[in-house]
Formats: C-alpha cells, sequence, structure tokens
C-alpha cells in the first residue's frame, strides 16, 4: 500500500510496527519520501534502540517506559522549526512502567 502512494502525501506518520517482526528495514525508506517538509513522524520502537533519524528529521521531543522508546521528529523544510534547538526529553513515566509489571 505504502509504495503506491505518491511522493509529499502525508504531513504526519504513526510508525508502531510489531517490535519482533524486523519491518523497520522497510518502512522508514518507504515511508520517508511520502513525507512532506515541516510533517510529523512519531515513531515507538524498542527501549533499547537508539537509532538516529532519517536523515532530514529533527527530533522534538522524546521519551521511554520499561518497554517502549516513543520519538516525535519533524523533517526540515518549509514552515519547520529547522534551525531550533528545542528538542526535549521527557522523563519516563513511573506509574506506566509500574502498571505493566
Amino acid at each position: 500500500w505504502l509504495h503506491a502512494q505518491p511522493e509529499a502525501s502525508f504531513d504526519l506518520a504513526f510508525v508502531d510496527p510489531p517490535f519482533d517482526a524486523n519491518l523497520w528495514g522497510g518502512v522508514l525508506p518507504a515511508l520517508v519520501p511520502r513525507m512532506r517538509e515541516g510533517a510529523w513522524l512519531y515513531i515507538e520502537a524498542p527501549a533499547t534502540d537508539d537509532a538516529p533519524p532519517p536523515e532530514g528529521w529533527r527530533l522534538h521531543r522524546e521519551g521511554r517506559t520499561r518497554d517502549v522508546r516513543f520519538a516525535l521528529y519533524r523533517r526540515s523544510g518549509a514552515g519547520s522549526s529547522a534551525g531550533r534547538d528545542d528538542a526535549v526529553t521527557l522523563p519516563s513515566i513511573p506509574d506506566l512502567d509500574s502498571a505493566t509489571e
């Protein structure tokens, strides 16, 4: 489905594939060309994954629970915050961590 979409089609994407399915190698390379300048990309990954964002994307916010790292990126370009250093790291959420034990 994704490969059939035209380039620069999306302003926002949520990426949360099943962690054990090993889909990361195909999802982001197929998705990034389909995102507009200034678009937002929300990614959930295993908490141990510290992979850098795709080229041309800036970290806006990130956080972790015991099992999940979540991050919100903004694509550089018209209307984006390129050049601003406004990334914020959110603290882990103890209530969520203890609720899953």
